[in-house]
């Protein structure tokens, strides 16, 4: 026998051979754009961009520990320089819409010695970030 033993807390043990990977990425798309403005020219500027990206994990092998959502980002922010001194201000917010299908997977149950199918989930999520840049020059040229 090839592979490890593997204990349950009553010591009962299995010979285990294979774990199945759970990694399912797949080839997709984004695509971004951004826009700068000069507020006041050599001072002060405002940023806005968006972002889109497909899925790279496929609705039917999403997991918790493995799932990329994709969806969509939208970024604001703000940069102000002088003398050598540039304080930049950012926020962005990516959320991805729900999906949802029957899993490919299946529940891996060495000590029953059956396995069973996964049942079916829905992932979704948002996410909200702030950043803070405070870049300081000293003697430049």
């Amino acid at each position: 026998v090839s592979g490890i033993r593997v204990l349950d807390p009553a010591q009962t043990g299995v010979d285990l051979s294979r774990i199945p990977s759970r990694i399912a990425q797949r080839t997709h798309v984004a695509v971004r754009a951004a826009l700068d403005l000069a507020i006041v020219p050599g001072f002060l500027w405002a940023t806005a961009g968006y972002a889109f990206a497909t899925r790279a994990t496929p609705a039917d092998r999403m997991s918790p520990s493995f799932g990329d959502l994709g969806g969509h980002t939208l970024g604001l922010g703000l940069e102000a320089t002088s003398g050598g001194i540039t304080a930049t201000l950012g926020w962005s917010r990516t959320w991805a819409p729900g999906s949802g299908a029957a899993s490919a997977f299946r529940l891996d149950n060495p000590f029953a010695g059956v396995d069973a199918p996964v049942l079916p989930g829905k992932y979704y999520g948002q996410v909200d970030q702030v950043g803070v840049l405070v870049d300081a020059e000293f003697g430049g040229h």
